[in-house]
Parts: structure tokens; C-alpha cells; sequence
């Protein structure tokens, strides 16, 4: 999934039903034109049957934006897997360390509906002027869709369209970037 900023850690939800000896983990790697510049992960046992949020902290090996985040995200033993272990996850983000700069660039960013059949609202609150991108991506980390292309926009609360009529079913990732902040949150298409 392309980024342009490097977050401090990557946060969810989840909830895990590990048979066995099966063990979850959430893991983020962090690429500069290929290589490997930051990294961390978070391991989940036993069964968690409530919501339960998580954090995994990142810890970089050069001073480099990334350009590029691969996030994994399994349950195993090791080499093998045990039939009928589970690991939900929900409602991924980002943590800065500018937090100050990003809360004051975007708020609440949203969409509605998600899962989305053949539109999907973005709506989100700039509290600045900030030249502003809205991107799709598909689980490869391909382009799908640019919903808004370096705009300047002022502060302010705004709606926009994605249309997904023509994507196939599955979870998709939008980013909203302001002022070079970005956030990306998980968008679910069925049809």
C-alpha cells in the first residue's frame, strides 16, 4: 500500500480464536524503493471474544520516508496452521509522531456505507487550507481510484463519491492525504 509519511504504529480491533498451539500476529514493514526502514508486530493467544483494540509500535532503521507499507496479518503455528483458528480485525490506522500536524490537517475521516455496493461517502474536516488527495487502493496495493488529485482545499467539512459499482467484491484501503499527512482506513465492496 503506498505511503508518504511514517507512522509510529499501526492500531485496530480485534478478536482471535486460536486452536492449539496457534498463535495471531499483526504485523507492519515499512519500504523505502524497496528496502526495509522500519518494522514491528504484535502477537495475539488464546481467545479473545470482545473487540479489543491493539497497537503495534513501529521502530525504524533510517531517518527515510517510506514510500511503500506491507501489513500481514496471520494465525499459525509456526510453519503450519491448525484448522478453524480465527483473527478478525477492524478499523486499522495510523499513529504519528506529529500528531499535532495531522489532527490539525484531517478529522473524522469517514465512510458511509461500509461495506459499500455501488457508492461509497467520504467525508472528512480540514481545520487548514491543505493541498488534498482521496485514493482507492485494492489489497495489492494497486491505484483503483483517485477521487480527488492535489486539490486545495480550506478548512472546512467535505463530502466525496467513490463510485464502486465496477470493482470487484472484497476490502479495499482509501488514503486521504492533506498538507502530506496521509490516513488510510479499510473500505469492505460487495455487491
Amino acid at each position: 500500500i503506498p505511503i508518504a509519511s511514517r507512522p509510529t504504529a499501526l492500531n485496530g480491533w480485534y478478536q482471535y480464536a486460536g486452536i492449539g498451539s496457534d498463535s495471531g500476529e499483526a504485523a507492519i514493514t515499512l519500504f523505502k524503493n524497496g528496502t526495509v526502514i522500519g518494522s514491528g508486530a504484535v502477537y495475539f493467544t488464546g481467545t479473545v471474544s470482545n473487540w479489543t483494540s491493539f497497537s503495534v509500535p513501529v521502530t525504524y532503521t533510517s531517518s527515510d520516508v517510506p514510500d511503500t507499507v506491507q501489513l500481514l496479518f496471520f494465525s499459525s503455528t509456526g510453519d503450519s496452521t491448525t484448522p478453524n483458528s480465527t483473527l478478525w480485525l477492524d478499523d486499522l490506522s495510523y499513529d504519528y509522531a506529529s500528531a499535532i500536524n495531522q489532527t490539525q490537517a484531517i478529522k473524522q475521516l469517514q465512510v458511509f456505507p461500509n461495506p459499500a455496493n455501488n457508492i461509497a461517502e467520504i467525508t472528512y474536516s480540514l481545520n487548514q487550507s491543505a493541498p488534498v488527495s482521496l485514493e482507492l487502493y485494492d489489497l495489492a496495493g494497486r491505484k483503483v481510484q483517485s477521487a480527488i488529485n492535489n486539490q486545495v482545499q480550506t478548512p472546512g467539512r467535505y463530502r466525496a463519491m467513490l463510485n464502486t459499482e465496477n470493482l470487484e467484491p472484497g476490502i479495499y484501503f482509501y488514503t486521504l492525504t492533506a498538507n502530506g499527512i496521509t490516513q488510510t482506513k479499510r473500505l469492505e465492496i460487495v455487491h
